[in-house]
């Protein structure tokens, strides 16, 4: 069956898949039952445009659905209809042309505006024959090509198993020559944009490429590093190339495999390990173990005096542990220094009478000034906690570093502009990648005090690296925390914790750990019933907070999060972008860092104002205005994955864990969620998945080598740590 009309409004639009509902106005007549009410026809399809008047030509079925009659189309592309249409569309381009003028180019084209993108020299020819100024019929073709662009590029894509996700992330690299590089050098795309190898090779191959050509080979190895380092490993061998591109697409001789690795743009080996990295990897880890050395080769002695911890204990009001008063014995130097501690061990009042410990030392050290400190973490939602609970001022390491990208160049401070700060204190360490890692070090003094910490039994950094469990390795001067500050009020929050982490399964339960253990008809109504209960016991649905391992699935972030806005923020009204209604007063979280527009991943905030073209999001008393073309950075956040919580603390807390998740359970992933509770933490379990859980202890094979180069550096071997 055949559609001709014009585009008139979006209805749902799934920005990552590019499925969209939209409304047409037919330019045929269309029989009355398969028109809506107001004389339009619903379409349904993949379809990424909402150029309001776009003339179209549709190929698909009409159906009867739930929700009345709709065409489900299964293709779409431009066409020409009448001279009205078409003003109408020339015109919502928002082009420099008057209607007169946009009248005169269509009576040359017989209305064909689409056909002047096949003519050479159209814009001239155009100029000529209507008078019209050059710059405005150039604007307009500019915009004719874009939307072409866009459409044709989403559409070879769809059909190779490709979405509109990859498509935007192509335009953003390629823009106007997307199309072009796509048909003419198709694994050039892999080489720059980070996508799924199979959809650009499969559109490849079908369009005659080598199936052993350097070209495709160059962009496998790129997909199968990718996929290594998307693991978190920093380097990996050839063996596992060949048996990662073996498992998936087959054997490639191993000759072929080695020419294409032979001056490979984004791939090196190390001849002194015999490993290969991501060029920008070993450029990290060099570099880091450098710094490193640096800062430890400029240590300083600082003064020791053991009378101010006793007189900072006794101003305090708290008795400290013996582990942490061997925490100060870090201080007698500056350097580079870790700081770990299990839930419950008084970390954070550690850290606190560290800083004032420091304060007071420093009048020995420079008296004529206080010591610059400078506090950071991974996340502005880390870093907001840190604020809190040391009453001084904190901020992300990006921005600590002032960290800027233009144009795909990296700026921030370095070692001619560095922080200025005598001590850096750096919380959720093992939140933090080799990258961010090495570019903190780069930008501190010689000679400053940096402080590390964090949790060894928290899940591992998303970005590739083992940073962390790394400086511990390499003999970093280091104070673990096991002591339970006053066992007899530890929560069984941290009780529980430990046993998680210890692969104990004999979880207690009492007024602040609730755990439920259900079939999998019961799930829904069990989490139901759970936030009513929550919101009951918080008094306050702001604390309550939903966290699970998956995103897709019943019991994933996407479904839950429309469940429970519902709950807490139910209405009309808002804006639709993909599945979500965006409504004031919302919860969302950034999903990606945007340096200029000042957000980062995992910064969660409010909805204060929100219209079809922008997004005003409060977070951390800043306000941010997103724009649409941003919206994909943003989600509702009521409930979050478990990596997107690491860094967080919430009041209320309910931890889902359904069997869709069962092959990402591991202690360290059930142990972060856990500890994310402050108040009270109630776990649905799904057929025994918290057990699951539980027995799964993963070793921490995360392949680094930083630490073999620190200590390569500074010539410590094994037995000297």
């Amino acid at each position: 069956m055949i559609l001709r009309g014009t585009y008139i409004k979006c209805v749902f639009f799934d920005a990552e898949i590019g499925q969209a509902s939209f409304l047409v106005k037919p330019s045929d007549k269309i029989e009355q039952d398969k028109m809506l009410d107001n004389g339009l026809v619903k379409v349904v399809g993949r379809f990424c445009l909402q150029q309001k008047y776009m003339p179209l030509f549709l190929t698909g079925d009409w159906k009867n659905s739930e929700y009345g009659p709709e065409f489900a189309m299964y293709d779409a592309c431009e066409t020409a209809l009448g001279e009205e249409e078409m003003t109408k569309f020339i015109a919502g381009l928002r082009t420099q042309l008057s209607r007169k003028e946009i009248k005169k180019i269509l009576s040359v084209v017989n209305n064909d505006i689409f056909s002047i993108l096949s003519i050479k020299d159209a814009e001239a020819q155009l100029q000529e024959k209507t008078g019209v100024d050059i710059l405005s019929i150039t604007d307009l073709t500019g915009k004719l090509k874009k939307l072409m662009n866009e459409m044709t590029l989403f559409k070879i894509l769809d059909q190779n198993g490709g979405n509109y996700a990859h498509c935007k992330k192509i335009l953003s690299k390629f823009q106007g020559e997307s199309l072009a590089v796509l048909t003419t050098d198709p694994y050039q795309i892999l080489e720059k944009v980070s996508l799924p190898f199979a959809v650009i090779d499969k559109f490849a191959l079908n369009n005659g490429a080598d199936a052993y050509s350097q070209q495709r080979i160059r962009a496998m190895l790129i997909w199968a590093m990718r996929r290594i380092t998307n693991a978190g490993h920093v380097y990996f061998t050839l063996e596992e190339l060949e048996r990662l591109i073996k498992r998936t697409y087959g054997a490639i001789p191993v000759t072929a495999i080695l020419s294409a690795l032979t001056d490979h743009p984004y791939i090196m080996r190390d001849p002194d390990y015999d490993v290969y990295y991501e060029k920008t990897l070993y450029f990290d880890e060099t570099q880091g173990a450098k710094e490193y050395a640096r800062l430890q080769q400029s240590r300083k002695p600082l003064p020791w005096h053991p009378e101010i911890i006793e007189k900072l204990e006794k101003d305090s009001g708290c008795t400290l542990g013996r582990q942490q008063k061997e925490a100060f014995l870090l201080l007698r130097s500056t350097g580079i220094k870790v700081l770990t501690g299990d839930p419950g061990t008084g970390k954070t009042t550690t850290v606190n009478l560290l800083l004032k410990y420091l304060e007071e030392i420093w009048k020995e050290v420079d008296p004529d000034n206080k010591p610059k400190i400078s506090l950071c973490a991974p996340s502005g939602r880390a870093s907001q906690r840190m604020k809190e609970t040391t009453a001084r001022n904190a901020l992300t390491i990006h921005k600590t570093l002032d960290y800027q990208s233009y144009g795909g160049r990296e700026m921030c401070k370095g070692a001619n502009d560095p922080i200025d700060a005598d001590i850096i204190v750096v919380d959720e360490t093992s939140m933090m990648g080799l990258g961010l890692f090495t570019k903190l070090l780069k930008a501190i003094r010689s000679g400053s005090l940096v402080l590390f910490v964090g949790d060894i039994n928290q899940i591992p950094s998303v970005e590739p690296g083992n940073v962390l469990h790394d400086l511990i390795r390499c003999g970093t001067e280091y104070c673990h925390l096991t002591e339970v500050y006053r066992q007899s009020e530890e929560s069984l929050i941290n009780q529980n914790a430990k046993k998680i982490i210890s692969g104990d399964d004999n979880l207690q339960t009492g007024s602040d750990f609730s755990l439920i253990d259900c079939k999998s008809e019961e799930m829904d109504a069990v989490f139901r019933a759970s936030v009513q209960e929550m919101i009951r016991l918080s008094g306050d649905k702001d604390k309550v907070q939903i966290i699970s391992p998956i995103k897709k699935g019943t019991c994933g972030t996407k479904n839950t999060n429309r469940m429970i806005q519902e709950i807490f923020n139910p209405g009309q009204g808002g804006i639709w972008y993909g599945y979500n209604n965006y409504r004031l007063d919302d919860r969302i979280i950034m999903l990606s860092n945007n340096y200029s527009l000042n957000y980062y991943n995992g910064d969660i905030g409010k909805i204060v104002d929100v219209s079809d073209n922008h997004i005003q999001m409060e977070c951390n008393g800043d306000i941010l205005n997103i724009p649409r073309d941003q919206f994909s950075d943003l989600t509702l956040s009521y409930s979050i994955t478990i990596h997107k919580s690491q860094g967080s603390e919430f009041d209320y807390l309910l931890i889902l864990l359904p069997k869709e998740s069962r092959g990402m359970l591991d202690q360290n992933l059930f142990y972060t969620a856990v500890t994310r509770a402050k108040k009270y933490v109630r776990i649905i379990s799904e057929d025994g998945m918290y057990s699951a859980a539980i027995s799964v202890r993963r070793q921490n094979k995360r392949k680094s080598l930083l630490c073999e180069r620190i200590q390569k550096i500074l010539h410590i071997k094994k037995e000297d740590r």
